[in-house]
């Protein structure tokens, strides 16, 4: 009755309870001053321990809070009926992700239940709105200044409700915002009345649903209560579990009420630690004249691993690795945002500097970070010989050039001052990779060596081209078969000649096709053209009386006179004779004082010149004209001069024209 924790019966048993948060009411101690209260702690709970107390004029009973953990935030809420206390409440850490909202009430006792519920109606009101300017719930339209309690956080709301039953108006209003319904706390004997003549069930502890649904049942000692425990140390054994409580302290003077008690596992989660810090699958390290230390890669990737260890569990973390730094190249992982990924290959693009970062996140969204240093060094990791293929003829250069790249495939920024050069065949190379083709063939390769890198080309030889002229390309039959001269460029290649695609060269007068071949090792060329053999009367009349033989011992040639008429070959053509029989002379005739001769011949006979000549002397001759006298396969003609006393001469005279 004395509303005073003095001399000592309710502290022995918050010491023999040990609790981690109190929700007090009528908390007076001595002469409440900061000193007291803070002694009066320090003593029955602990010098760890936080608390709020309601104070002020005119407040004789205010309510109060003790906690473990941090109280963050506290404060009051108005209670419009009452004038002796308010409603405190407190913002306090608890282990875990989400902080623990507790409001400690005293609803009155002699208002009735109308008045319990209007008080348990403003305090759902102040959680659910938050706190007006006129210090009132902030039901809209009313503007919140202080903040509603979020429903993302735990909520235990618990005090003395002076309810004499569990279902009147204030504790079903509490069910909107708490879990009100059974079960209960009870005490060993399944009591969960809480007065002190264990009649009536006034207190309680209230949580919301998320707490709620982390209870668990209370153990002390030996004993376990798995819907928490009225304490009566009256009923209670043994008390030894909670020295230093004595039998009647529940039963003393002035103890009004029982001490009601819930237990909840809060599943903490802290930010995930470190084990191994950030670094790369490199063994080599330089560090910078600023202390800074890089890990050497000299590849196009590099392995990252990271450890962590986390209060959930390793295989729960996650790890996301990024570029914090670099020279403007994009990098890729191989695995990211995935507990894989604690172990990872970066993709480099580029050399230069680059630092990464790793985040570890828990399954609540806890981070740690990690960081290295790598520095990618331009390492030669090919050679690259170019044109990759060639195709050049004998006698033809190639120039190839080669080049050192680095692990992306760039040139490396340092070239050797040479290469080594060499080949397999069809032809030769110099130190400057200058290849001069000297024999068709191929494919033969190029290669190019340098620190330990080497690269091959390939290159065919082609034949070079030789150029074919052709000549004696007109000719006139005789007989004998006519071949046509090629030359080439460069001189002296071997030409292979077809007629009309026969290799024997023609004999008789017509057109024939004519192609021209090189084709020897290294050179190879073509032409064409056409071969025309003019005909040749004489020669065709020569085949006719005589034989090849007969032509080679000279029997045929224009002045021979095999049937000695005196009549050479050449004049027996001329005038359609045989020269194989006798041909009778040519006479001449006086007539009327002319002196002529008269002679026939075949009509168009061509390459035959006819003249007819006079003389006086047979020295000095002059042309006489040739009259045609008759017309058709054989002409007459007549060559006549004016008969004279003198003597006169005439001569036919028959030549090749």
């Amino acid at each position: 009755n004395g509303q005073n924790y003095d001399p000592g019966e309710g502290n022995r048993i918050f010491q023999g309870l040990a609790p981690d948060i109190v929700l007090m009411q009528e908390m007076n101690y001595k002469t409440n001053s900061s000193t007291d209260l803070r002694a009066w702690i320090d003593t029955t709970f602990g010098p760890q321990f936080s608390y709020f107390r309601q104070s002020g004029n005119g407040i004789q009973i205010p309510n109060g809070i003790v906690s473990r953990y941090p109280i963050l935030q506290s404060g009051i809420w108005d209670d419009t009926t009452m004038v002796n206390r308010d409603y405190s409440w407190a913002r306090i850490d608890i282990p875990g992700d989400k902080d623990l909202w507790v409001v400690s009430f005293h609803i009155s006792s002699g208002g009735g239940s109308g008045q319990r519920n209007t008080e348990a109606t403003e305090i759902k009101n102040f959680i659910l709105y938050g706190v007006a300017q006129d210090g009132t719930p902030a039901i809209p339209p009313k503007v919140a200044i202080t903040p509603p309690i979020p429903a993302s956080d735990y909520l235990v709301i618990g005090g003395d409700t002076n309810a004499t039953s569990r279902t009147e108006a204030c504790i079903n209003t509490f069910s909107a915002i708490v879990v009100t319904g059974a079960p209960w706390p009870v005490d060993q004997f399944n009591n969960g009345n809480t007065n002190s003549s264990r009649k009536n069930p006034y207190d309680y502890v209230l949580p919301d649903a998320d707490l709620n649904a982390l209870r668990v049942p209370l153990v002390i000692g030996a004993n376990s209560f798995p819907d928490g425990l009225v304490f009566d140390s009256r009923k209670y054994t043994p008390l030894a579990d909670v020295a230093p409580v004595q039998l009647n302290d529940s039963g003393a003077s002035g103890m009004q009420h029982m001490g009601v008690i819930r237990a909840f596992s809060i599943p903490t989660n802290d930010a995930p630690l470190i084990a191994s810090a950030a670094n790369t699958s490199s063994t080599e390290t330089v560090t910078d004249p600023d202390s800074e230390i890089y890990e050497i890669v000299r590849t196009a990737s590099v392995g990252l691993s990271v450890s962590a260890t986390d209060d959930g569990g390793e295989p729960a973390l996650k790890y996301l690795w990024s570029l914090t730094s670099g020279p403007g190249n994009s990098v890729t992982f191989s695995a990211n945002g995935t507990n894989a990924a604690k172990n990872t290959m970066v993709n480099f693009q580029a050399a230069g500097n680059y630092t990464f970062t790793v985040t570890v996140e828990d399954a609540a969204g806890l981070m740690t970070t990690s960081s290295v240093n790598a520095r990618v060094v331009q390492t030669a990791a090919s050679l690259v010989l170019s044109p990759s293929s060639a195709t050049l003829a004998v006698n033809t250069t190639q120039s190839f050039s080669a080049s050192l790249r680095d692990q992306f495939s760039l040139p490396m920024t340092s070239q050797p001052a040479s290469f080594m050069w060499s080949t397999t065949g069809g032809g030769s190379l110099n130190a400057s990779g200058l290849f001069t083709a000297t024999t068709a063939g191929g494919p033969f390769t190029v290669t190019a060596t340098s620190s330990g890198f080497s690269h091959t080309s390939s290159i065919t030889v082609t034949h070079a081209t030789a150029t074919i002229m052709l000549s004696d390309l007109s000719q006139t039959y005789d007989g004998s078969p006519k071949s046509v001269t090629a030359s080439t460029q460069p001189m002296g290649r071997a030409v292979t000649i077809l007629y009309a695609g026969s290799s024997t060269p023609p004999i008789l007068a017509g057109s024939y096709s004519i192609t021209a071949t090189v084709n020897e090792a290294n050179y190879q060329g073509s032409t064409s053209g056409t071969l025309v053999i003019q005909p040749d009367d004489f020669a065709f009349w020569k085949n006719t009386y005589f034989t090849p033989a007969e032509q080679s011992a000279g029997l045929a040639d224009d002045l021979a006179d095999p049937d000695a008429d005196g009549f050479a070959n050449l004049t027996e053509y001329a005038l359609g004779t045989q020269p194989r029989n006798f041909t009778a002379p040519i006479l001449g005739q006086l007539d009327a004082g002319f002196f002529s001769i008269t002679f026939s011949r075949p009509s168009g006979l061509a390459g035959i010149l006819y003249k007819a000549e006079a003389s006086d002397d047979l020295k000095t001759w002059w042309t006489v004209p040739l009259d045609l006298l008759s017309t058709g396969p054989i002409e007459t003609l007549r060559a006549r001069t004016p008969h004279v006393t003198a003597p006169r001469y005439l001569r036919l005279h028959i030549e090749r024209e």
